[in-house]
């Protein structure tokens, strides 16, 4: 939902998916409101809503192929109901249902192997340290996707460039969600950080390009 709210600062939103939100947000709390939910009922229900987010979206496959290691008709777990829903909560993403198909076949039209922990796929990326804390390097982003400096306006997409490609020297490996934890709720202290890197990148600007005569 944040993604969403932050979308809606850098190119608006329509009515129809104004009310698409409203109407999640309205079934998202009367389902909250059952005691007996589970986790695999509320995530059915995102699914049938279309909540294509990319954190959705990977969260979803990775719970489908732990219960395909537990059963043994793979096929039948695996297959991917089709969405009614044609509004989504990421606009720009394609609906989830084909997103999940086209990663199926993907994996499957390889040979490769459909399970791969995480730690395996981080050992195969370089990351360019920065001297910035997570915090700092959260909000730093953030001011540059409100201020448009990306041409894409997938939040999600963004953060998880951030964290395949980065690190700190406190976390060599970004998990995303606290990356995501970070790029919405930075406190003072951080700001300050971050708006003292700025200052001193306009004030080299300043000297550089503008200088007093």
């Amino acid at each position: 939902m944040e993604d969403c709210l932050d979308l809606l600062r850098v190119q608006g939103v329509s009515t129809e998916q104004a009310g698409y939100i409203d109407d999640l947000l309205e079934l998202v709390s009367l389902e909250m409101l059952d005691e007996k939910v589970t986790t695999q009922r509320f995530a059915e229900l995102l699914y049938r809503q279309n909540f294509n987010s990319t954190f959705f979206e990977y969260w979803y496959r990775e719970s489908r192929l732990l219960q395909a290691q537990e059963k043994p008709n793979k096929e039948l777990l695996l297959r991917i109901e089709p969405v009614t829903q044609m509004l989504s909560i990421s606009p720009s993403r394609k609906p989830l249902d084909e997103l999940l198909r086209e990663w199926l076949k993907a994996v499957s039209g390889n040979g490769e192997k459909v399970v791969q922990s995480k730690k395996q796929q981080e050992q195969t990326s370089a990351r360019l340290p920065v001297i910035l804390s997570v915090p700092q390097l959260a909000l730093f982003i953030r001011l540059c996707y409100l201020e448009g400096c990306f041409q894409i306006t997938n939040i999600s997409n963004i953060m998880r460039f951030f964290t395949d490609h980065f690190e700190t020297k406190k976390q060599p490996n970004i998990s995303i969600k606290s990356f995501s934890r970070a790029f919405y709720a930075a406190d003072q202290a951080t700001a300050a950080v971050v708006r003292d890197y700025l200052q001193r990148i306009v004030n080299l600007i300043d000297k550089t390009y503008f200088p007093k005569t």
